[in-house]
Protein backbone atom coordinates (compact mmCIF):
# COMPACT_ATOMS: atom_id res chain seq x y z
CA UNK A 1 0.00 0.00 0.00
CA UNK A 2 1.47 3.34 -1.03
CA UNK A 3 1.56 6.20 1.44
CA UNK A 4 -0.55 8.31 -0.91
CA UNK A 5 -3.56 6.15 -0.02
CA UNK A 6 -3.19 7.18 3.59
CA UNK A 7 -3.67 10.84 2.75
CA UNK A 8 -6.90 10.43 0.83
CA UNK A 9 -8.75 11.69 3.90
CA UNK A 10 -7.20 15.13 3.50
CA UNK A 11 -9.60 16.01 0.71
CA UNK A 12 -9.22 19.76 1.09
CA UNK A 13 -5.44 19.49 0.89
CA UNK A 14 -4.82 17.10 -1.92
CA UNK A 15 -6.21 14.07 -3.62
CA UNK A 16 -4.61 10.68 -3.88
CA UNK A 17 -5.25 7.21 -5.22
CA UNK A 18 -3.75 3.77 -4.85
CA UNK A 19 -4.55 0.16 -5.65
CA UNK A 20 -8.24 0.94 -6.06
CA UNK A 21 -7.43 1.88 -9.63
CA UNK A 22 -7.29 5.32 -11.23
CA UNK A 23 -9.16 8.02 -9.33
CA UNK A 24 -9.88 11.62 -10.19
CA UNK A 25 -8.06 14.17 -8.02
CA UNK A 26 -8.67 17.77 -7.03
CA UNK A 27 -6.95 20.27 -4.75
CA UNK A 28 -7.87 23.84 -3.86
CA UNK A 29 -5.12 26.10 -2.56
CA UNK A 30 -5.17 27.07 1.12
CA UNK A 31 -6.25 30.63 0.25
CA UNK A 32 -9.03 29.37 -2.03
CA UNK A 33 -7.70 31.24 -5.08
CA UNK A 34 -6.43 28.34 -7.20
CA UNK A 35 -7.52 24.83 -8.05
CA UNK A 36 -5.94 21.88 -9.82
CA UNK A 37 -7.94 18.94 -11.15
CA UNK A 38 -6.65 15.61 -12.45
CA UNK A 39 -9.32 13.76 -14.43
CA UNK A 40 -8.71 10.19 -15.57
CA UNK A 41 -9.24 9.73 -19.31
CA UNK A 42 -9.36 5.94 -19.03
CA UNK A 43 -12.06 5.49 -16.40
CA UNK A 44 -11.89 5.18 -12.64
CA UNK A 45 -12.15 2.39 -10.10
CA UNK A 46 -10.66 -1.10 -9.69
CA UNK A 47 -11.11 -1.95 -13.37
CA UNK A 48 -9.00 1.04 -14.46
CA UNK A 49 -5.52 -0.26 -13.83
CA UNK A 50 -3.52 1.43 -16.56
CA UNK A 51 -2.21 2.61 -18.76
CA UNK A 52 -2.99 5.81 -16.89
CA UNK A 53 -3.91 8.98 -18.74
CA UNK A 54 -4.98 12.16 -16.94
CA UNK A 55 -6.19 15.56 -18.07
CA UNK A 56 -4.92 18.29 -15.73
CA UNK A 57 -6.54 21.72 -15.47
CA UNK A 58 -5.34 24.64 -13.38
CA UNK A 59 -7.98 27.26 -12.51
CA UNK A 60 -8.03 30.66 -10.82
CA UNK A 61 -11.03 32.02 -8.94
CA UNK A 62 -12.46 35.26 -10.31
CA UNK A 63 -13.91 38.05 -8.17
CA UNK A 64 -17.43 36.72 -8.82
CA UNK A 65 -16.41 33.30 -7.50
CA UNK A 66 -16.30 31.54 -10.89
CA UNK A 67 -13.34 29.36 -11.81
CA UNK A 68 -11.33 30.52 -14.86
CA UNK A 69 -9.05 28.02 -16.58
CA UNK A 70 -5.41 29.18 -16.65
CA UNK A 71 -3.84 26.05 -18.10
CA UNK A 72 -4.57 22.51 -19.24
CA UNK A 73 -2.50 19.54 -20.39
CA UNK A 74 -2.43 15.74 -20.61
CA UNK A 75 0.02 13.33 -18.99
CA UNK A 76 0.25 9.57 -19.34
CA UNK A 77 1.93 6.68 -17.52
CA UNK A 78 2.24 3.56 -19.66
CA UNK A 79 1.99 0.92 -16.94
CA UNK A 80 -0.58 -1.32 -15.32
CA UNK A 81 1.14 -1.26 -11.91
CA UNK A 82 -0.61 0.05 -8.81
CA UNK A 83 -0.74 3.83 -9.16
CA UNK A 84 -0.73 6.54 -6.49
CA UNK A 85 -0.92 10.27 -7.15
CA UNK A 86 -1.06 13.40 -5.02
CA UNK A 87 -1.75 16.93 -6.27
CA UNK A 88 -1.56 20.13 -4.25
CA UNK A 89 -2.47 23.58 -5.63
CA UNK A 90 -0.24 26.43 -4.47
CA UNK A 91 -1.62 29.67 -3.07
CA UNK A 92 0.99 31.69 -4.99
CA UNK A 93 -0.49 30.78 -8.39
CA UNK A 94 2.72 29.56 -10.02
CA UNK A 95 1.40 26.00 -10.33
CA UNK A 96 0.95 22.90 -8.23
CA UNK A 97 2.88 20.07 -6.63
CA UNK A 98 2.57 16.63 -8.22
CA UNK A 99 3.78 13.32 -6.88
CA UNK A 100 3.17 9.83 -8.24
CA UNK A 101 4.41 6.37 -7.37
CA UNK A 102 5.65 6.05 -10.96
CA UNK A 103 8.07 8.98 -10.74
CA UNK A 104 9.14 8.76 -7.08
CA UNK A 105 9.77 12.49 -6.86
CA UNK A 106 7.91 15.70 -6.18
CA UNK A 107 7.50 18.01 -9.14
CA UNK A 108 6.56 21.66 -9.27
CA UNK A 109 4.37 21.86 -12.37
CA UNK A 110 3.34 25.07 -14.14
CA UNK A 111 -0.32 25.55 -15.14
CA UNK A 112 0.54 24.58 -18.73
CA UNK A 113 2.29 21.35 -17.69
CA UNK A 114 5.93 22.46 -17.79
CA UNK A 115 7.98 20.87 -15.03
CA UNK A 116 9.60 23.80 -13.24
CA UNK A 117 11.45 21.71 -10.68
CA UNK A 118 11.89 17.99 -10.07
CA UNK A 119 12.71 17.30 -6.45
CA UNK A 120 14.43 13.94 -6.62
CA UNK A 121 16.62 12.21 -4.03
CA UNK A 122 20.30 12.30 -4.93
CA UNK A 123 20.96 8.77 -3.68
CA UNK A 124 20.31 5.65 -5.69
CA UNK A 125 17.53 3.42 -4.39
CA UNK A 126 15.70 6.15 -2.46
CA UNK A 127 12.06 6.85 -3.33
CA UNK A 128 10.30 10.11 -2.49
CA UNK A 129 6.64 11.08 -2.42
CA UNK A 130 4.66 14.16 -1.40
CA UNK A 131 3.06 13.85 2.00
CA UNK A 132 0.64 16.58 3.14
CA UNK A 133 0.03 15.91 6.86
CA UNK A 134 -2.79 17.27 8.98
CA UNK A 135 -1.03 20.54 9.79
CA UNK A 136 -1.78 21.69 6.24
CA UNK A 137 1.89 21.93 5.27
CA UNK A 138 3.31 19.65 2.60
CA UNK A 139 6.28 17.42 3.35
CA UNK A 140 8.31 14.90 1.37
CA UNK A 141 8.55 11.36 2.68
CA UNK A 142 11.55 9.42 1.38
CA UNK A 143 12.72 5.90 2.09
CA UNK A 144 15.29 3.41 0.89
CA UNK A 145 18.54 1.69 1.81
CA UNK A 146 17.22 0.88 5.28
CA UNK A 147 16.38 4.45 6.27
CA UNK A 148 13.50 6.92 6.09
CA UNK A 149 13.43 10.70 5.86
CA UNK A 150 10.82 13.34 6.50
CA UNK A 151 11.57 16.60 4.69
CA UNK A 152 9.77 19.92 5.16
CA UNK A 153 9.43 21.93 1.96
CA UNK A 154 8.67 25.54 1.11
CA UNK A 155 5.84 24.96 -1.32
CA UNK A 156 6.07 27.88 -3.80
CA UNK A 157 9.68 26.97 -4.63
CA UNK A 158 9.43 23.20 -3.98
CA UNK A 159 12.50 23.82 -1.83
CA UNK A 160 13.61 21.52 0.97
CA UNK A 161 13.90 23.49 4.20
CA UNK A 162 14.91 20.69 6.57
CA UNK A 163 15.16 16.92 6.70
CA UNK A 164 15.09 14.40 9.51
CA UNK A 165 16.28 10.82 9.17
CA UNK A 166 15.33 7.85 11.31
CA UNK A 167 16.03 4.16 11.39
CA UNK A 168 13.33 1.81 10.15
CA UNK A 169 14.08 -0.40 13.13
CA UNK A 170 13.60 2.05 16.03
CA UNK A 171 12.32 5.21 14.28
CA UNK A 172 14.54 7.24 16.59
CA UNK A 173 15.40 10.53 14.89
CA UNK A 174 19.04 10.87 14.03
CA UNK A 175 21.08 13.64 12.48
CA UNK A 176 22.17 12.70 8.96
CA UNK A 177 25.93 12.31 8.81
CA UNK A 178 26.20 12.25 5.02
CA UNK A 179 25.41 14.83 2.36
CA UNK A 180 21.82 16.15 2.29
CA UNK A 181 19.29 13.89 0.61
CA UNK A 182 18.11 16.81 -1.50
CA UNK A 183 20.37 19.64 -2.55
CA UNK A 184 20.09 22.69 -4.78
CA UNK A 185 22.86 24.78 -6.38
CA UNK A 186 23.60 28.04 -4.60
CA UNK A 187 23.03 29.84 -7.90
CA UNK A 188 19.34 28.93 -7.81
CA UNK A 189 18.98 30.44 -4.35
CA UNK A 190 20.81 33.63 -5.35
CA UNK A 191 18.62 33.88 -8.47
CA UNK A 192 15.47 33.82 -6.33
CA UNK A 193 16.83 36.44 -3.95
CA UNK A 194 17.51 38.74 -6.90
CA UNK A 195 14.10 38.21 -8.48
CA UNK A 196 12.31 39.30 -5.31
CA UNK A 197 13.70 42.83 -5.61
CA UNK A 198 13.56 43.17 -9.41
CA UNK A 199 11.76 46.18 -10.91
CA UNK A 200 10.47 47.35 -14.27
CA UNK A 201 13.08 50.10 -14.25
CA UNK A 202 15.79 47.48 -13.88
CA UNK A 203 14.32 45.59 -16.81
CA UNK A 204 14.45 48.69 -19.00
CA UNK A 205 18.03 49.44 -18.00
CA UNK A 206 19.20 45.87 -18.66
CA UNK A 207 17.19 45.29 -21.83
CA UNK A 208 20.07 46.20 -24.24
CA UNK A 209 22.25 43.51 -22.65
CA UNK A 210 19.48 40.94 -22.98
CA UNK A 211 18.85 41.86 -26.63
CA UNK A 212 22.55 41.57 -27.42
CA UNK A 213 22.74 38.16 -25.75
CA UNK A 214 19.69 36.97 -27.68
CA UNK A 215 21.29 38.00 -30.96
CA UNK A 216 24.47 36.17 -29.96
CA UNK A 217 22.38 33.13 -29.11
CA UNK A 218 20.82 33.19 -32.57
CA UNK A 219 23.91 33.63 -34.76
CA UNK A 220 27.03 32.78 -32.75
CA UNK A 221 29.00 29.55 -32.49
CA UNK A 222 28.61 26.93 -29.77
CA UNK A 223 30.91 28.76 -27.34
CA UNK A 224 29.05 32.02 -27.97
CA UNK A 225 25.72 30.25 -27.43
CA UNK A 226 26.83 29.03 -24.02
CA UNK A 227 28.09 32.47 -23.00
CA UNK A 228 24.88 34.12 -24.22
CA UNK A 229 22.70 31.69 -22.29
CA UNK A 230 24.68 32.35 -19.10
CA UNK A 231 24.30 36.09 -19.67
CA UNK A 232 20.53 35.77 -20.05
CA UNK A 233 20.31 33.67 -16.89
CA UNK A 234 22.41 36.21 -14.99
CA UNK A 235 20.06 38.97 -16.13
CA UNK A 236 17.19 36.91 -14.76
CA UNK A 237 13.76 38.50 -15.05
CA UNK A 238 15.17 41.25 -17.29
CA UNK A 239 15.57 38.59 -19.99
CA UNK A 240 11.94 37.43 -19.98
CA UNK A 241 10.30 40.15 -22.11
CA UNK A 242 13.06 40.26 -24.78
CA UNK A 243 13.14 36.46 -24.94
CA UNK A 244 9.36 36.20 -25.29
CA UNK A 245 9.45 38.75 -28.10
CA UNK A 246 12.24 36.88 -29.90
CA UNK A 247 10.42 33.57 -29.50
CA UNK A 248 7.25 35.13 -30.96
CA UNK A 249 9.24 36.29 -33.98
CA UNK A 250 10.52 32.75 -34.42
CA UNK A 251 7.10 31.75 -35.72
CA UNK A 252 7.78 33.80 -38.82
CA UNK A 253 11.20 32.25 -39.51
CA UNK A 254 12.44 28.83 -40.52
CA UNK A 255 15.44 28.80 -38.17
CA UNK A 256 14.23 26.01 -35.89
CA UNK A 257 17.67 25.51 -34.34
CA UNK A 258 17.95 29.11 -33.17
CA UNK A 259 14.37 29.04 -31.91
CA UNK A 260 15.12 25.91 -29.88
CA UNK A 261 18.04 27.69 -28.20
CA UNK A 262 15.78 30.62 -27.31
CA UNK A 263 13.15 28.28 -25.88
CA UNK A 264 15.80 26.44 -23.85
CA UNK A 265 17.10 29.68 -22.33
CA UNK A 266 13.56 30.83 -21.51
CA UNK A 267 12.73 27.49 -19.88
CA UNK A 268 15.88 27.61 -17.78
CA UNK A 269 14.96 31.06 -16.46
CA UNK A 270 11.38 29.95 -15.79
CA UNK A 271 12.68 26.96 -13.87
CA UNK A 272 15.03 29.04 -11.72
CA UNK A 273 12.22 31.53 -11.09
CA UNK A 274 9.89 28.62 -10.25
CA UNK A 275 7.36 29.90 -12.78
CA UNK A 276 6.97 33.39 -11.30
CA UNK A 277 6.94 36.20 -13.86
CA UNK A 278 6.25 38.95 -11.27
CA UNK A 279 7.53 37.65 -7.92
CA UNK A 280 8.56 41.12 -6.75
CA UNK A 281 4.88 42.07 -6.39
CA UNK A 282 3.30 38.70 -5.59
CA UNK A 283 1.87 39.51 -2.17
CA UNK A 284 1.10 35.88 -1.36
CA UNK A 285 4.67 34.82 -2.08
CA UNK A 286 6.25 37.73 -0.19
CA UNK A 287 3.94 37.13 2.75
CA UNK A 288 4.84 33.45 2.92
CA UNK A 289 8.53 34.34 2.75
CA UNK A 290 8.16 36.34 5.97
CA UNK A 291 8.02 32.97 7.74
CA UNK A 292 10.91 31.39 5.81
CA UNK A 293 13.54 29.86 8.12
CA UNK A 294 16.38 31.71 6.35
CA UNK A 295 16.90 35.17 7.81
CA UNK A 296 18.16 36.62 4.52
CA UNK A 297 14.98 35.66 2.66
CA UNK A 298 12.82 37.04 5.47
CA UNK A 299 14.74 40.31 5.39
CA UNK A 300 14.52 40.64 1.61
CA UNK A 301 10.78 39.91 1.60
CA UNK A 302 10.07 42.42 4.39
CA UNK A 303 12.14 45.08 2.66
CA UNK A 304 10.36 44.53 -0.64
CA UNK A 305 6.96 44.75 1.02
CA UNK A 306 7.93 48.07 2.60
CA UNK A 307 8.87 49.35 -0.85
CA UNK A 308 5.73 48.29 -2.71
CA UNK A 309 2.98 48.69 -0.10
CA UNK A 310 1.20 52.05 0.39
CA UNK A 311 2.58 54.59 2.84
CA UNK A 312 1.46 53.88 6.38
CA UNK A 313 0.99 50.16 5.79
CA UNK A 314 2.63 47.42 7.82
CA UNK A 315 4.64 44.68 6.05
CA UNK A 316 3.11 41.89 8.09
CA UNK A 317 1.00 38.89 7.15
CA UNK A 318 -1.93 40.13 9.26
CA UNK A 319 -2.00 43.59 7.65
CA UNK A 320 -1.76 42.17 4.12
CA UNK A 321 -4.58 39.69 4.74
CA UNK A 322 -6.81 42.48 6.06
CA UNK A 323 -6.12 44.97 3.25
CA UNK A 324 -5.26 42.87 0.18
CA UNK A 325 -8.66 43.36 -1.48
CA UNK A 326 -8.34 47.13 -1.17
CA UNK A 327 -5.01 47.33 -3.01
CA UNK A 328 -4.27 47.78 -6.71
CA UNK A 329 -0.94 47.68 -8.52
CA UNK A 330 0.19 50.98 -10.07
CA UNK A 331 2.72 50.33 -12.83
CA UNK A 332 3.85 53.95 -13.03
CA UNK A 333 4.96 54.13 -9.41
CA UNK A 334 5.71 50.39 -9.14
CA UNK A 335 3.77 50.26 -5.89
CA UNK A 336 0.43 49.10 -4.59
CA UNK A 337 -2.04 51.92 -4.04
CA UNK A 338 -5.29 51.88 -2.11
CA UNK A 339 -8.38 51.59 -4.29
CA UNK A 340 -10.67 54.59 -4.32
Amino acid sequence: MRIAFAIACFASLASAQCCLGAQNGESVSDNGSYRVRATSQTGTGPTSHGPYRFAFTFDEKAEDGAWIERGAFLRSWDTDAHFAMTVRALSTGNGFLLSTSMDNSVQLVAPDGRVLHDLRAQRVGVEALLWPPGDREAHVHASGNGASWECAIFEPFCEVLSEHQWSKEDRAYTVPTTAPLFAEPERARRFRLAMLTWSEKQGIAERPRAVAAIEQLRVGDAKAHEAATEELVDLGLSSIAPLDEAIARCRDTKDDTACARLHAARQRIASLARGFDAPWRNLELLTQLLAHPEAELRTVAAGQLRRILPDGSSPTADWIRQHRDSLRWDAASERFLKKR
